[in-house]
Order: structure tokens, then sequence, then C-alpha cells
């Protein structure tokens, strides 16, 4: 009677082994065997090492194919056999040979290329029929295999003897049994994971545990931990790894979402600096053109202010000019009537002779005391040049000759002591304007120094500045290899070579990968105004150790600077390139390629070099060292040194001028006196004796004639009214020409106002005007007038100039400031970040890189801080809210739902149990227990379970984003930790483990606990055993898919259990019998031809399979009823 679900006769409901056969395999040879134990109890004995293990074996590969599932290996003691493969069972190896080459397999089937081999059983429960069989060859040196599950007795000798290696027999096996409807007789399976699927579903076992319960009852050990046992072998595990990468997925969106809103106010953070630089740039701009503004308005102000001083003054002028023209007109009609006089008093004195030669006389007196007064002023200047050179002033004709030869001697002298002073002079200048510049660059040097650490300054140090400034770096990203290199203490004396040797070396500076390009475009688009090496520096595992430090070598002589990522990359330079051996034993020298000595002579193979230019003040050039207090206090302590020279020099320089200024002046002098002729030149007192006697004479005539006196003294008293006139005049006439003169620089400074104006002209100036006066003039403390509006104008300018200079030097700053900020933006280096954002540069790259463009960016900060930012919260709100609350409770729910589906199985295990009699007196069966006793790790999982839900209520009341931020953390934390720590993931998302199982012994009267068992440590050797069977047996109860009932035709009932009556007492072998059949379980027992294990087993088994090793080489199957063997022994 075929039932599709139940079966009313539970011995031949189930699967049970019906028939199983083997053809080569392990030392089963060549011919057939089998066994029928036809669905009942059977014994499986033999002499130790007959072949039931191998026997086993091939039951055991057919029930759980894949090798993790069984083990060839170990026996039911838990001891490891000799090592048993499937190849080796097909190859028939039966043992060892030992010769020169060590030991070798001895095999019953040596020829791979001829082997065949077939494994095959037959199970049935009630009138169906499922075979399981197994084909092995080798292609080459390669095991191959195939598998079948067939709805059909087979055999081997009718149906797989005779296969072929191409695959025509599974042709002809279909042949043979064709389809039934849609259902194929025969299934064939490349591989043992289909086919252990297969075979699952079709005896109706719940999982792989089935199969693993098989391998373990064939070596029945003892149970140990209960929890172990049970949720290894009795429950499933918890598959939630599809649901935690579902968890994942959904999470990712939200984490993209979230992700996005990290990313714009990352992007909105970098952004400000731009848009802050960016306004103070256009600030600074705007000012720009304010200032601009004032230094085009300057002109018109004060040309219009210019103008209207002009027009005041000028007409005051030209009223001035006027009176001092009548004035003199004045005057002169007044000359011309005391004119008229003193002409008509010298006509009156002519008309007689007295007259006339008094005139001449007066006309004879007049000129000599002209030459008197040329001849005193003579004598004075020669007395003046005569008294600077020290000589005699008062000198007679032959005092003067002699001068005059001594002052051409003197001359020449004069000319040579100046020549040398002269040049003595621009030496000693030279040497000053070489001091002050000297001490203006140790000024510079020192200020440096205070501002930094190392010790190297000048143009190269601000380049190095401004490289930081653009690329955002710091010293420390990008040094220079001499601030990581110092001289050892105790090695000065090497310090001028070595600075020498290393000068160049030490002024490299070093850029590291993320900074390489940056500088690239920085110094390939300035000016850098002098020179720089960089050098372009990549990690790397540099090999230092292979370049030993030698003794008394330059880098045996320095420290470097460990804390620096570059160190080795510094050390590994030093040796392979700078390893030149210190001495000042030439002898030494000549012998070593290279070398160098305390004063600088370097050789390097045949090329020998020695530079002491600048040896004076080399200190001031070393460029070694992190730290520069040495350095600073030198150069302190030279610039006081340069100030003295400096000052003793201008004070030698002071004293030499004086000498020269003196010499000058002699010289100056010399030539005045050899100017003078003849001492006639200087004789004034002959001239006065020659007037003298003219006199005379005159006063002779006038007492001869009174008349002739009186017009002498009237023309006296004319002539100087007329030049007290005339100077009035003169007097008149020079104030004229300076009016005028005034007057007409006033007209042409008005036309330069009037020209100045005409560039303003159609432009109403009239507010920029009134701004400039009150930026500029009205902060004036005095009033301007045309005295000093030149100067107003000039400070006014000068102050508009240092504006303009101001602000350009702040638009460099801030342009590059700006600049900085956009190449941190677009070009960032912190690799966290790019990581964190890997479509970062997808973002940035079609900005522009020039600041004159970087309005692009403020747009872009714009549209983040407007829509875009708001809707990303959106977005990550909606999705948190609707999405991701949902996935989170649903996967928490399917954990509970593991956990209660766990309760129900062990509910069905106990119902299974509950029929088990486990103790006789008193009466009792075994009942499991699951009670959650979490582990600390456990126990915080749960909890994060739901502690990462939101308080929905308040966050709708407050609006407050940190509530669903908190929300998001707790999860990302959560499923951060569940992806990253893989063994705390399996324990926690493994619900068997939230259980401790407990094994209760009930009393069947009343249902009270009688005993509690966790495990079988503390128990005896029975009850170890006892407890064993009965947990194991209700394992494989639900395992096998066997009902209470055991009317449930789709279940698997057959065990085999190798030697389990050797270590067992009767009463627990007995026990063991009788719990298989309580469970409508076929047994295949195990065991060695001993008289009392075969007496215990007898009462249960129906058939006897006997194995017996033929020659200690292959062995024989022999098969029959237990009646058959029971007349047989009483035979003998």
């Amino acid at each position: 009677m075929n039932l599709s679900l139940f079966s009313l006769n539970p011995a031949e409901a189930g699967f049970r082994l019906q028939r199983m056969e083997l053809w080569n395999w392990g030392t089963f040879d060549e011919k057939i065997y089998h066994i029928e134990p036809g669905g009942e109890n059977s014994l499986l004995t033999g002499a130790n090492g007959s072949g039931k293990t191998t026997f086993v074996h091939a039951l055991l590969t057919l029930l759980a194919a894949e090798r993790r599932m069984r083990s060839f290996n170990m026996s039911a003691e838990g001891k490891t056999k000799n090592e048993r493969t499937e190849e080796s069972y097909v190859l028939g190896e039966y043992g060892l040979t030992e010769d020169d080459s060590g030991s070798k397999a001895q095999r019953l089937r040596e020829d791979r290329s001829k082997v065949r081999s077939v494994i095959l059983a037959v199970f049935k429960s009630e009138d169906q029929y499922v075979t399981l069989a197994q084909i092995r060859w080798f292609a080459g040196t390669d095991l191959k295999r195939s598998f079948i599950v067939a709805h059909k007795p087979l055999s081997i000798e009718t149906d797989l003897r005779y296969f072929d290696t191409q695959g025509e027999w599974k042709k002809r096996l279909r042949k043979d049994y064709p389809k039934q409807g849609s259902r194929e007789m025969i299934e064939f399976f490349d591989g043992p994971k289909e086919y252990g699927t297969r075979l699952r579903s079709v005896f109706g076992m719940r999982s792989e545990k089935a199969q693993s319960l098989f391998n373990q009852t064939i070596s029945l050990k003892i149970l140990g931990n209960l929890d172990d046992f049970i949720r290894t072998q009795m429950l499933e595990e918890t598959e939630m790894e599809d649901d935690f990468e579902k968890l994942k997925d959904h999470f990712k969106t939200l984490s993209d979402a979230h992700r996005n809103i990290e990313k714009t106010i990352t992007q909105i953070a970098l952004l400000q600096p731009v848009r802050q630089h960016w306004n103070d740039w256009k600030n600074i701009e705007a000012d720009k053109y304010i200032v601009d503004q004032h230094r085009q308005t300057l002109p018109a102000w004060f040309a219009t202010h210019q103008r209207n001083l002009l027009e005041k003054d000028m007409k005051q002028l030209e009223e001035t000019l006027q009176q001092t023209r009548l004035r003199k007109q004045e005057i002169e009609a007044v000359i011309d009537e005391e004119n008229q006089q003193l002409i008509a008093t010298e006509v009156q004195i002519q008309s007689s002779q007295p007259g006339r030669l008094l005139a001449e006389l007066d006309r004879q007196m007049k000129e000599l005391e002209t030459e008197k007064e040329k001849r005193q002023a003579a004598t004075q200047r020669y007395n003046g040049f005569a008294e600077k050179l020290g000589w005699d002033t008062q000198v007679n004709e032959r005092e003067f000759d002699k001068n005059r030869r001594k002052a051409e001697e003197k001359a020449q002298e004069l000319r040579k002591d100046l020549d040398e002073k002269r040049t003595a002079k621009v030496r000693m200048e030279d040497a000053r304007h070489q001091a002050e510049d000297d001490m203006v660059l140790l000024e510079g040097d020192i200020e440096q120094l205070k501002k930094q650490k190392n010790n190297i300054t000048g143009r190269i140090a601000q380049i190095r500045q401004e490289i930081l400034e653009y690329c955002g770096a710091t010293e420390a990203e990008i040094p220079f290899v001499g601030e990581l290199i110092q001289l050892r203490e105790g090695e000065e004396k090497w310090e001028y070579a070595i600075e020498k040797l290393l000068h160049n070396f030490g002024q490299r500076l070093l850029v590291p990968e993320q900074y390489y390009k940056m500088v690239n475009k920085y110094v390939q688009g300035t000016d850098l105004k002098g020179r720089i090496v960089y050098e372009r520096y990549k990690e790397g595992n540099y090999l230092t150790d292979l370049l030993p430090l030698e003794p008394d070598t330059v880098p045996d002589k320095l420290d470097i600077k460990h804390d620096s990522e570059y160190a080795d990359w510094v050390e590994f330079q030093l040796r392979k390139y700078y390893n030149y051996y210190c001495t000042d034993n030439l002898n030494e020298f000549a012998k070593t390629d290279y070398a160098i000595t305390s004063s600088g002579l370097i050789r390097h193979g045949n090329r020998h070099e020695k530079d002491d230019r600048n040896r004076g003040n080399s200190r001031q050039h070393y460029v070694l060292g992190w730290d520069n207090s040495a350095k600073l206090r030198m150069l302190i302590a030279e610039l006081t040194q340069r100030e003295e020279k400096v000052q003793q020099l201008r004070k030698e320089e002071s004293v030499l001028r004086s000498k020269i200024d003196n010499l000058e002046r002699q010289e100056k002098a010399l030539e005045e006196l050899l100017r003078f002729q003849s001492f006639a030149e200087l004789d004034w007192e002959a001239t006065t004796a020659h007037i003298a006697a003219k006199e005379k004479e005159r006063l002779k005539l006038e007492k001869g004639d009174p008349t002739l006196k009186e017009l002498q003294q009237k023309k006296e008293a004319l002539q100087q009214r007329l030049k007290e006139l005339q100077q009035k005049k003169d007097e008149k006439i020079r104030e004229e020409e300076k009016q005028h003169n005034q007057l007409q620089l006033w007209q042409s400074a008005q036309l330069r106002c009037d020209e100045i104006l005409m560039a303003y002209e159609g432009v109403d100036i009239t507010t920029k005007l009134a701004e400039f006066q009150l930026e500029y003039i009205n902060k004036i403390e005095y009033s301007i007038d045309l005295d000093v509006i030149e100067k107003v104008r000039n400070q006014v300018t000068d102050i508009i100039r240092k504006k303009t200079d101001e602000l350009n030097s702040k638009t460099e700053s801030a342009k590059r400031q700006l600049n900085t900020a956009i190449n941190r933006f677009k070009y960032p280096t912190d690799e966290k970040l790019l990581q964190r954002f890997p479509d970062w540069r997808g973002d940035t790259h079609r900005l522009p890189e020039s600041v004159d463009l970087a309005g692009e960016y403020m747009d872009m900060l714009e549209r983040l801080e407007g829509e875009e930012l708001a809707e990303q919260r959106d977005r990550f709100k909606k999705y948190l809210n609707e999405e991701m609350i949902n996935r989170m409770s649903s996967f928490g729910g399917r954990l509970d739902e593991h956990l209660q589906q766990i309760r129900r199985r062990v509910d069905e295990l106990n119902i299974s149990l509950s029929g088990i009699s486990y103790r006789q007196n008193p009466k009792t069966y075994i009942q499991l227990d699951a009670r959650e006793e979490l582990s600390p790790n456990i126990k915080d999982f749960r909890h994060r379970l739901v502690a990462w839900k939101p308080n929905i209520a308040e966050y709708h009341r407050s609006k407050d984003d940190s509530i669903l931020e908190a929300s998001y953390v707790k999860i990302k934390e959560l499923i951060d930790d569940l992806e990253s720590k893989e063994s705390w993931r399996r324990e926690v998302m493994d619900v068997r483990q939230w259980l401790r199982f407990v094994a209760r012994e009930v009393r069947a009267e009343d249902k009270s606990t009688y005993r509690s068992y966790t495990g079988t440590e503390k128990l005896s050797g029975g009850e170890q055993a006892q407890l064993t069977y009965t947990i194991l047996g209700s394992a494989i109860a639900y395992q096998f898919g066997i009902t209470s009932d055991g009317l449930s035709q789709r279940s698997f009932r057959f065990i085999c259990v190798d030697e389990a009556f050797s270590r067992q007492d009767e009463e627990k072998a007995r026990y063991l019998m009788n719990l298989c059949k309580q469970l409508n379980l076929q047994i295949m027992v195990v065991s060695p031809d001993k008289t009392e294990e075969f007496r215990i087993v007898e009462p249960f088994v129906a058939r006897i399979h006997y194995v017996q090793r033929r020659a200690n080489r292959d062995s024989l199957m022999y098969d029959m009823p237990i009646k058959q063997l029971k007349e047989a022994l009483e035979k003998i």
C-alpha cells in the first residue's frame, strides 16, 4: 500500500536498508560483495582487520558524500586510525612494504587506467525503493566520480558493472528505466553537494545535520556538553546571513544618504574659507577702487583749490604791482628834475678855466680810486689765501716773488698727497658700504632665524614659505634636508668641511607625493626671483642597513632627526652619496678615493676641490641643524662686531675727509695765489699816494676861486640826492620785477590748473571732491594756502600711494589664501577624506583653478547651503523613518522568530523524548529545557537591537534632527560591528547561542523533576552512555523526520553503530537496542566476532554479515540469517 504521508505499519514505514553491494572497494576485490538486511536489524562482524570498517565507510560514503560530513580516520574511542581516503579505497590499499627508498603502499589494484569501483545501497519504505550508487574511476591520475539517486532497486551486476568513461552507460540506464510521467527514475549528479541535497529531500531528512548525526552514530561517542550537542546536532543554524546582507544593502542606501549629507557638510566647511577669502579679496578690490577714485580725484581737488587761491592772490598782486609802477614813475620824474639842475650846475663850473682843471682832476682821482679799490681787494684775497697756507700776510715785492716760487713747489706736493688720500678715501668708503651691506644681510638673517628653528635663511627660505602658503603644508611636511641633519656633539672640528660638502644637499626641499603636483604648478607659474631645488619623495623601504655605517666618515659624524618621516631616506642618501672618510693625514687622504680634510679639501676619485670663498663669514652660510640657537648667537655677536667695525670705519673716514678738505683748501689757495703775476697787482699804497697828490692839487684850485667852491658843493649835494633817488628807483624796479615774475608764475600755475580740470570736463565730480576733502583734507589741522598746497599735495599723494601699496599687498595675500583654499577643496590631500568620499574629485574636477573664476565656487556653496543640503536631509529622514526602521524591526523580528522556532523544535523533541522510557524505577523520561541565559556579547547585542529606535513622538514635537542622527549612529555602529567582527556576529546572530539547554529526568507519575543534566562529565560510564543514547536518539528522530507514532513514510530509519557493545555493560547495550526499537529504527551493529558481544546483540538482530580476511590480503563477505548461523553454531 502506497501512502503519501503516513503508514499504518511503523515497522515498515520510513526508508530502511534492504541491500548493499560493493565492487572493488578497499580490500573487497574483483567480486561483487553484498549484504541483504532486508530492512531488519543486523550484525556486521568479523575479526579485527578483516574489513568491517572498510564496509562501513562505503556505507558512510553513500549517505554522507561530502568529506566535511564524515570522518574515515576516527574510531569509536576517538583515536585516529591509519589514514584512509577515497583513492586508497578505490586502489585497494591493504598494507605497507619497506625498501631502500622508504615505505610503499601495497595495492590490490595498481593499474589506474583499468580500475573501476562501485558502491550501491537500496533502501525501501513500504513499496517505495531508492537506490544510492557511486561510481569511481581514474582519468590519468585524477579520481573521477559519478553519483546516482534512483527510484528503482538497482544492482551492480545488472546495471553498473559495465560502464564506460564516455557516459554511454548513463544513456543505457535512462533507457532501461525511463521516466514515469514527469519524474526521472534515474538521477545523475556530478558533485557530492547536489547529490547530498537530493538524498536529504528523498529521505525526508530535515537538514545536513541528519548526515552528520549518521556519521556520529557510527563512532558513537559520549555526549559531553549538552549545550554544544543540542546546538550543533539537534538544531539548525540560524540562517541570518542573507537577512544581514539585505539589511546591509538597505543600510547602504541610508548610509549613502548620510554620507552625502556628511560630504555636503564637509564641502561647505571647505568652501566657507573660499567664500571668506573671496569676500576679503572683493572687499580689498572695492577698497582699491575707492582709493583709486581718490587718486584720480586728487589732481582735480588740488587744481580747483589752487585755482581759487590763485585768483584771489593774483587780484591782490595786480593791485600791488600797479602801485609799485606808479611810485617808480614818481621817482623817475624827481630824478629827471634833479638831473636838469645837476647839468646846469656842471655847465656853470665848466664855463671857467679852474672849473675845467677841477673836472679833469676829479676824473683822474675817480680812476685812481677805482684802481685803489681793485688793488685793496686783491691784497685782501691774497692775504686770505696766504693765511690758509700759514704764510705771512705782510709781503713786499721780494717776499711776493719768494712766495710765488714756494707756491709752485707746494702745489706739486699737495697734488700727490691729495691723490693718495682720495684713493684711500674711496677704498675706505667701499669697505664701509660693504660692511653696512653685510650688516643689513645679517640683520635680515637674524630676524628670519628668530622666526624659525632651522639655519637656512635668505631668498631660498622665503621661496619655501611661499610654497607652504600655496600648498597649505607645514614645514615638517616639506622640509629642507638640512633641517634633518645635525653635527654630532664633539665633532666641531669638522663643521666647516662638512657644511661645505653638504651645503647644496642641505638646501634641497623634500616634497611628498601628496603635494608634488601643487608644488610643480606653483614653481612652473611663478617668477621665484631665486633658485630652488626640490626632491620628489616617495615612500619606500630604504635598505640603509645594507650600507654599513663606517667609523670616521661623514655619516658617522652626523645625527639624523629620526622623528621625521624622511629620516630613512636622508640616512640612505648620506651613506650612499656622502660616505667620505674624514682625515687630516694626507697619506691616508691620498689612499682613499672619497675623503675630506677639516680645512675643506675634498677628494672625489681623481677630482680634488677646495673652496675657501666666504671663509671669513662662513658660519653665516651654514645650513645644517634643526636648532639654530648657536647660529643665532654667533650671528648676533658677528653683527655687534660689524657695527663696531662700521663705526670705526666712519671715524677713520671722517678724519680722512677732514684731511682731504684741508688739502683741497690749500690747493685752492695755492691756485689763487699763483693767479697774481706781479706785486703791482697788490700795491694799493702807491695808488693812495698818487690820489693824495691829486687831492692837494684840487684843494689848491678850490681855494683860488670861491664861486667855484660854492658850485662844487652844490654839485656834490645834487649828486648825493640823485644817488639816493636812484637807489629808491632801483628798489622799486626790483619790486616790480619780483611782483611781475610772481604774477607770471601764478598765471602759469593757473593755466596748469585749467589744463588739469579740462580732463574732467563734462564729468560731475562734485560728490567725489566732497568725499576726497572729507577723507584727506578735513583731517589737516592747518589752513591750506599757496605756500603749503604743494606740501599738502605731496603728503596726500604719499598717503594714497601707501594705501595702494598696502592694498596691493593685501590683494596678493588674499589671492594666495583664496588659491590655497581652492586647492584644498579641489585637490584635498587628506587621504581619510578621499577614502570616505571617493567621488569627491568627480564633484570638483570641472571646477576652475583660477581665482578669477572663484565665483563658480560661490555658486556651488550657495547651491549646497540652499536646496541641496535640505533635500539630502529630507531624503535621509524619509528613508530612515519609512524604510530603515521597518528593516531593523524586521531583522530583530526574524531573530525572535528563530528563537520561537527553536522553542517549538525543542517542544517537538520533548514529545519524542516523552515516549522513551529512561529509567524503570522510578519510571522516568527525559525532557529538554531551553533557558535564556545570555552571554555579555549576546546581552549587549539584544539590547542594541532595540536601543536604536528613535523617539518619534519627541522628534515630531521638537523637530530635533539629533534624535534621528543618534538613531542612525546606533544602527551604523551595530551594523559595522556585525560586519567587522565576524566571530562576534556568528555568536550573536546564532539564536541557538541565546539558549542554555538542560536535560531534566521527569517522573512519569507526577511530572516532577527527578534529576537535571547539563552534560555527562559527572556521570558514571553507564549513565553517560544512557543519556547519550537518549539525547542522540531524539536528535535522530528529529533530523531523520521520524514522527512520534513512527508512521511517517518519508523518513529515514537506518543507523549503523560501530563497536558499541565493547565499551558498555549488557544493560546499557540492551537499552540502546530497545531505544532503537521504540524509535522504529533499523540498526546495523558492527562488532568483533566475540561470543559475549554476539550474545548481547543476538536477540535483536535478524541477519549476520560476516567479514573474513584472506591471506592477509583481500576480504570476503558472508551474508546469512541469524537462524542459519545459530544452526551452524549448534552443530559445532
